[in-house]
């Protein structure tokens, strides 16, 4: 080969290797700021400091797929986490990069992509995906250009990154570099196993393959040790650091944030004077003084409200028969941009503009979450969203007994 075809393989080789090393660091930093910004906490300075509205909104998407419980929606989605915080650090670590990291990268952004396409067909191209928490706003769609550019670089990286030494460089510039591509070494293995004791052994022909051994790996060759088996599997090395990485990623998640298990509303027995809803021009379409109701007295403007509201539209939109019913206190203005955060408007709702007769009922904080038999409050949220789980909430909807009495 001459001089000039191996100069520019010797070219190729390094721009792999600069333009791959670059598109690697990219992507991990991508899927570290993810992991970060959906975490639940946020540095100011050296102070690390609760940011639950981020988490909240991303585990309650879980809740939109499928999964009844609120304590089961956050334990998923603190292992995702996890998820994108190990493939991020895996990316850095350099480990096992074609045989599990790029493959795992596209599968989860694949399926990244699936569920943004059935929320913009659900709920239209509207709102913040929650894909970087609030840090930064993204609209479904913005969000799959993101993952489809995510995976080229993926695909990318598979091709091109590590590059091969022996394809591109010269023997002497492979030890240079430190040569990873490792020759088949089944002949010398053969020798080195089944010779025995007394029989000559060209050493130096073995001592050629031993710098491919790593070196944490010792070779006995009386106690029989398999050196085909070792010289072809992973340096035990980067299993450890595999091991290490995984530990780490799907730990700090549930450290950082602890997962609240208070999801059942307190038990309470107190008259709501709900007439006052009916006394208007504009009543609810339904009798709430009658019957079972789940009733949510928020503020338009309110960003408690707001995060309230769009559980019930999640809540709502997976489970039509839980009878939740939102009074909403505030000017029409606000009314499109309150539904346009919570994707709530299908959820049974009134626009009440009497504020005195609103706080009569609700209280002086908002959101106020009743749950109202016959007129009677018996459970109260009063952690508010954080007490709306489906599960409890279908439970106490298949009770019979009456409402209690109330004490005079």
């Amino acid at each position: 080969m001459d001089t000039t075809t191996q100069g520019r393989k010797g070219a190729i080789y390094y721009i792999q290797l600069i333009v791959g090393l670059l598109l690697l660091l990219a992507l991990s930093v991508t899927f570290l700021y993810s992991a970060y910004s959906k975490s639940g906490i946020r540095f100011s300075g050296f102070h690390m400091l609760p940011d639950d509205n981020a988490f909240d909104r991303f585990q309650w998407t879980f809740l939109d797929l499928g999964i009844s419980s609120i304590i089961g929606a956050g334990i998923i989605a603190r292992l995702m986490v996890g998820f994108e915080l190990f493939l991020g650090l895996m990316l850095l670590a350099h480990v096992f990069l074609k045989k599990f990291t790029y493959p795992a990268i596209i599968s989860l952004l694949t399926i990244f992509i699936i569920y943004l396409t059935v929320i913009i067909l659900k709920q239209g191209n509207s709102g913040n995906c929650g894909c970087f928490g609030d840090k930064l706003q993204m609209t479904p769609l913005q969000a799959i250009f993101k993952n489809i550019a995510m995976i080229v670089a993926t695909v990318i990286l598979w091709f091109i990154y590590p590059p091969r030494q022996k394809k591109y460089l010269q023997p002497a510039e492979q030890e240079v570099m430190g040569n990873t591509d490792i020759p088949n070494p089944v002949p010398v293995g053969e020798i080195l196993l089944n010779a025995d004791e007394s029989q000559d052994i060209n050493m130096e022909a073995a001592d050629s393959v031993m710098p491919i051994i790593n070196e944490h790996q010792v070779i006995n060759k009386k106690k029989g040790f398999n050196l085909i088996k070792l010289i072809k599997s992973e340096p035990i090395y980067m299993v450890y650091v595999a091991m290490f990485v995984a530990t780490i990623a799907f730990t700090v998640p549930f450290l950082v944030n602890n997962i609240f298990i208070g999801t059942e509303p307190v038990r309470m027995t107190q008259a709501l004077d709900l007439d006052l809803l009916y006394k208007n021009d504009t009543i609810p379409n339904i009798d709430l003084r009658k019957g079972k109701h789940i009733i949510a007295f928020m503020s338009l403007t309110c960003p408690h409200c707001r995060k309230a509201g769009i559980l019930m539209g999640m809540i709502h939109q997976e489970h039509p028969e839980i009878p939740l019913y939102m009074v909403l206190n505030g000017s029409n203005t606000w009314r499109k941009s309150f539904f346009d955060e919570t994707h709530s408007e299908k959820v049974p709702y009134i626009l009440y503009k009497n504020t005195p007769d609103f706080i009569k009922m609700s209280g002086t904080g908002v959101p106020s979450i009743f749950w109202v038999n016959d007129g009677v409050v018996e459970y109260k949220s009063v952690m508010a969203y954080y007490q709306l789980d489906p599960a409890f909430m279908q439970a106490w909807i298949k009770t019979t007994a009456p409402a209690p009495p109330i004490a005079k």
